[in-house]
């Protein structure tokens, strides 16, 4: 039995490698984006109240 889009029940959309991968890389980059803000942010004497 097909689904009303003509799949067959069970096939599942599976993104290729390098798709997943760079998807990983920019998650990580963005962690380390955010930490070395965080350490900018934290050094800035105008901030000392936080």
């Amino acid at each position: 039995m097909t689904e009303k889009n003509g799949a067959m029940p069970g096939n599942v959309l599976v993104h290729p490698g390098i798709v997943r991968v760079t998807h990983w890389l920019n998650a990580i980059g963005i962690l380390i984006m955010v930490g070395s803000g965080w350490r900018i942010y934290n050094n800035v004497p105008i901030f000392s109240f936080v």
